[in-house]
């Protein structure tokens, strides 16, 4: 009998990442990070960029934090230079100085294959602390983006549906803006029997 975690572990990549209109574009290993960036404001969602040569195969993978470190270095230097203690983080920074287009600050290439299953998609993602992967097909082209918030999706979609119960704190009612803190309704700025359209006659 299949339970629901071998349903999960099953779930092919293909069938994963439809589950979510999650719009993506290859970077071209010789984009200008500027137009890296801008393509980012296009594509929200999408958290890992896949980077890809000439032949459109991939070549390498982008976190989008990589590409903040190499904004903001310009912007709070003092907090990467902070960092510099060993050498690969020193190697790290020099890469973080000289960069100009997607290569060089690519990482190396990690893929999951359409028909490969979630399970294999999570363990790659996981080991290279990745929110998102590319789906690649045979020849090694991108034809796809999966995010792990699709691989939620799946494990969501797994479970039986329950009533929810109320939490306790959707209960607690809203403060009254009318009442002070000690529950004392807040003098009137009109005394009673007084308008408010001139002086009392």
């Amino acid at each position: 009998m299949e339970t629901r975690e071998n349903t999960i572990r099953s779930t092919r990549v293909a069938d994963a990442e439809k589950l979510l209109p999650i719009g993506w574009s290859p970077v071209p290993e010789d984009m200008p990070l500027r137009d890296v960036g801008e393509l980012v404001s296009r594509y929200p969602a999408m958290r890992v960029l896949p980077v890809v040569n000439a032949r459109q195969k991939l070549v390498g993978v982008i976190p989008v934090e990589a590409l903040l470190d190499d904004i903001f270095f310009q912007v709070v230097p003092e907090e990467f230079l902070a960092e510099v203690r060993d050498f690969e983080n020193s190697a790290r920074l020099g890469r973080i100085i000289t960069a100009r287009v997607a290569r060089d600050i690519s990482q190396p290439a990690v893929s999951v294959h359409e028909d490969e299953t979630v399970k294999v998609a999570f363990v790659r993602m996981h080991s290279h602390r990745l929110t998102g992967i590319p789906v690649v097909d045979d020849q090694n082209r991108v034809t796809g983006y999966l995010d792990m918030l699709e691989l939620l999706l799946v494990w969501l979609r797994s479970q039986p549906r329950t009533r929810a119960k109320p939490h306790p704190l959707a209960a607690v009612p809203e403060p009254d803006p009318s009442t002070e803190r000690g529950g004392r309704p807040h003098p009137s700025p009109h005394p009673q029997g007084e308008g408010t359209g001139g002086e009392v006659g």
